[in-house]
This record gives structure tokens, C-alpha cells and sequence, in this order.
């Protein structure tokens, strides 16, 4: 089996392990950092774009992202002959360097004005839904409620991470998203 069939069906299988309990399964960040080495892997970003001339693919965060080690897992990781690079806890100023910023829940009060800051720019940004809301967009849940949207937008629906994508705010971005990837998304508007 190829290596890429064999990461899809691994993404596919965390997917659909729940997110907390016992110690046979996954935690969370754990899993985010699973989810966004697949964002990166089936997103297509522009060849004009400035980051993208570079050797490296910088997966920024911003806030206090929780994600202990578990991100680091994603340092030296080639996508597409990218060297991947985390950056942690940036300036919102240094974020237009980023191929993806993963914006933490302790920035979503900031979210508007990040989200400005990076207009004009391919940067794919994820961010987490807000603690008090679980509920996907479409029945009233966190990117609805919202209209300063990010690219991806992840979840804990029954005690499983899920995510949404916004195709406006991809296309606006100029960034491709691969078919596999809306596949898997609990929700694309």
C-alpha cells in the first residue's frame, strides 16, 4: 500500500476514536496535531505566494495553544518536498509568514483582527471552536455564529473531533483543497 493511502486511512481511523477516557485512546492534541499535518498535506497553496518559494512549510500557532509536545511531532516532516517547521505562540505580526496558523482558543475574542490581519495572504487558518459551543455550523454552532471565519474550524461533537471547512474563506485565501479532505469534513459551506 502506498505511504499516502496508509496516512489517509490512519487519519481516517483517529477520526473516529474518541477523544478522551480511557488510556487506550487518543488525546486530543494528540489528534489535532494528526489533523493538521493532513490539512497540510491535502492543501494546495499558490506557487506565487512568497512563503511557498521557500524549502520549509512553516504551521505556526498563536495563543495558548495546549498542545504540549504533541506538535513537535510535526518538526522535519516533508510535504511535497517542504521541510516542515512549528513555529509556536507568534506575534500576530510575524502570522503573514505562515503556511498554517493554527489560531488556539484563547485568541477567539482576537479572531476578527487576526483574520484581517491576514487578509491578502494564503495562509491556511484553523482555529477551535469555542469551548461553550459544540455544534457544527449549519445547526447554529461556532463558524455560523461567527462571520470572521477561518479556513478550517475544529470541534468535539459526541466526544469526537470533527472539523468544518469554509470554501469562501479557502478560495479567498487562494488555496485548493483536495476532494479527500471535504470528504472527512463534518460540514464544508
Amino acid at each position: 500500500m502506498k505511504p499516502l493511502a496508509n496516512f489517509w486511512i490512519c487519519l481516517l481511523a483517529l477520526a473516529l476514536w474518541p477523544v478522551q477516557g480511557g488510556a487506550t485512546e487518543v488525546g486530543e492534541y494528540e489528534l489535532k496535531t494528526a489533523y493538521l499535518y493532513n490539512f497540510a498535506l491535502f492543501t494546495t497553496w499558490p506557487q506565487t505566494w512568497a512563503p511557498e518559494a521557500g524549502k520549509t512549510m512553516a504551521v505556526c500557532t498563536i495563543g495558548d495553544d495546549q498542545f504540549g509536545t504533541a506538535i513537535e511531532q510535526l518538526h522535519g516532516r516533508v510535504i511535497r518536498g517542504k521541510r516542515i517547521v512549528v513555529r509556536r505562540d507568534i506575534a500576530l505580526d510575524q502570522a503573514s509568514t505562515c503556511h498554517m496558523l493554527y489560531i488556539a482558543e484563547s485568541e477567539q475574542g482576537k479572531l476578527a483582527a487576526i483574520l484581517e490581519a491576514l487578509r491578502g495572504t494564503s495562509v491556511l487558518t484553523v482555529s477551535e471552536a469555542p469551548a461553550d459551543s459544540s455544534k457544527p455550523a449549519v445547526a447554529g454552532g461556532p463558524a455560523a455564529s461567527n462571520p470572521s471565519r477561518c479556513v478550517i474550524t475544529l470541534f468535539l461533537e459526541d466526544k469526537r473531533l470533527m472539523f468544518e471547512v469554509d470554501s469562501a474563506a479557502a478560495r479567498q485565501a487562494g488555496l485548493s483543497m483536495s476532494s479527500r479532505l471535504l470528504y472527512l469534513a463534518r460540514h464544508v459551506y
